[in-house]
């Protein structure tokens, strides 16, 4: 590959070591080929979940279009960026020449991880506004307006990727920009839920010692349990992230630590698989720790017919407070 005459060439050099190190490559291989099936099969549980939709209470909530979403970037994952890694390890452990160059599962990689990444963020910002501006939510957070978010996170991932992968002579240059991006993505979202604990913990310990009408109680009730939900998707992806992050961080901004390549390409190896595991990890998550996700879920899953249950008169109530996952 010819590289331009940039500052900074010499990183090319971290990448010829995935091609040296056979037994890496092997460990890698057989990790991504355990998971692909793993992956496939629990987010294509989650994408059917969404849309026959037995329950009929999942499709027109917002936050439902954000999850099964990410859930298709999982799905990809496991469909087409799992195999490919896999291939191109095996293949490089035995010894042969695989029929394309690393950098096309890593760009591959660039689109699928902003995307994810996106999509936490997006999910953060989302019970942020549920939390501060619940009476408004339904009015401000609209299935469009989502749908609009989503669809600009896969438009500017696609081009991004498709970038990286096309101008290989900048790879490193948009391998950089890339990890910034996701470092501040990162960011924003311990941040947004830094901000949403807070206010959680001040609003919940006011109104428990105050007079305030029942459905806010049960608002506030059920935005407890949305709110432990959400973090523990949130911080499954971080812990997910963050050890990939830092590694890549100091492979392109930490001149002192280049004597210890070698150390460094084996760490983002295997954190690159802490990655994969995040995708195996989320639709446990959502069916575990999400009632809607896991009712609809027994519901597609039982051969009894889909009866959908009429609303109580206390659900109607609370329905102004709703605030759609």
């Amino acid at each position: 590959m010819h590289v331009q005459n940039t500052s900074f060439s010499h990183i090319y050099e971290i990448w010829n070591f995935l091609e040296r190190d056979q037994s890496l490559a092997l460990a890698v291989g057989v990790a991504m080929t355990v998971m692909s099936p793993l992956i496939v099969l629990g987010n294509t549980l989650i994408i059917l979940v969404v849309w026959k939709d037995p329950l009929r209470n999942l499709r027109s909530f917002t936050s439902s279009i954000i999850l099964q979403s990410m859930a298709i970037a999982d799905f990809l994952v496991g469909s087409i960026l799992c195999p490919l890694h896999s291939y191109w390890s095996l293949v490089t452990a035995a010894g042969d020449e695989p029929l394309f160059s690393v950098f096309v599962p890593l760009a591959i990689n660039a689109i699928l991880i902003s995307v994810s990444v996106g999509h936490v963020t997006l999910l953060a910002i989302d019970r942020l506004f549920a939390l501060l501006t619940p009476l408004q939510y339904r009015v401000k957070v609209t299935n469009r307006r989502v749908t609009i978010a989503v669809n600009t996170i896969w438009g500017y991932a696609l081009v991004f990727g498709v970038s990286h992968a096309v101008l290989d002579d900048y790879f490193v240059i948009f391998s950089i920009i890339y990890t910034a991006q996701v470092l501040v993505a990162v960011s924003v979202i311990i941040c947004i839920n830094l901000v949403i604990l807070c206010h959680f913990r001040k609003d919940t310990t006011r109104n428990e010692n105050s007079m305030v009408a029942v459905p806010i109680r049960h608002f506030y009730q059920r935005e407890k349990h949305l709110c432990k939900a959400i973090a523990l998707i949130v911080c499954a992806s971080l812990v997910c992230f963050t050890p990939w992050l830092v590694i890549e961080s100091l492979l392109y901004y930490c001149m002192l630590c280049r004597p210890n390549l070698d150390s460094l390409m084996k760490g983002l190896a295997f954190s690159s698989i802490l990655i994969y595991i995040n995708s195996v990890l989320n639709p446990f998550l959502y069916s575990w720790r999400l009632t809607r996700f896991r009712d609809s879920l027994k519901r597609l899953l039982s051969k009894g017919p889909h009866i959908v249950l009429r609303q109580q008169p206390e659900q109607r109530e609370l329905e102004q407070f709703d605030t759609r996952l």
